[in-house]
């Protein structure tokens, strides 16, 4: 339908746009309930494709959570918060600061798998090819990791209609309660 760069098609102000750009987890979990995926991106029985939608956001909550205080604790354990002179801080300091950064990997990591497993499925159900942002067949790799809001925004955007039904940002499927699942 449109560009991987097309984000801002509908509107500076659509709810696909901020999704993809503020919560993209949650785009991505939007995209997985319109087209029955698992919170992964992968084919899946209904009772685990249903749920996809609240494990993402679940899991974009515990890490947000987890991650606020991993700052809080490394905050307390950093000697110079409040020290003019700099003084060298504790080995926890460090040991903190490696486990948040390893969360920010894990996290980075997952997003990429997911976004992924969704734009190679939607690629794949409606015979899209590849544009040649990269070689060697690994686009939606490339894309997932180099930019993630960008492809979940085109996600969003080939999975709905947005001229036809409303958006909704904070539900299951980003659309409004009558619109079908996948346009």
């Amino acid at each position: 339908r449109d560009s991987i760069w097309d984000i801002f098609r509908l509107g500076y102000c659509h709810s696909s746009m901020w999704t993809s750009c503020c919560c993209t987890l949650v785009g991505a979990g939007q995209v997985a309930t319109r087209l029955h995926l698992t919170y992964r991106g992968e084919p899946g029985r209904p009772s685990v494709t249903s749920l996809a939608f609240r494990k993402l956001v679940s899991i974009v909550l515990s890490f947000w959570v987890t991650r606020l205080i991993m700052l809080m604790i490394i905050t307390v354990l950093d000697p110079n918060v409040d020290s003019l002179e700099w003084v060298e801080p504790p080995t926890s300091y460090y040991v903190f600061c490696a486990i948040d950064d390893l969360l920010a990997y894990i996290y980075l990591g997952f997003t990429v798998l997911v976004l992924r497993n969704l734009r190679s499925h939607v690629r794949s159900a409606y015979a899209i090819p590849e544009e040649g942002y990269c070689v060697g067949g690994c686009e939606d790799t490339c894309c997932s990791l180099t930019c993630p809001c960008l492809v979940i925004g085109q996600l969003l955007r080939h999975t709905a209609d947005y001229e036809s039904y409303g958006a909704r940002g904070c539900s299951a499927t980003g659309l409004v309660g009558h619109a079908p699942s996948i346009v």
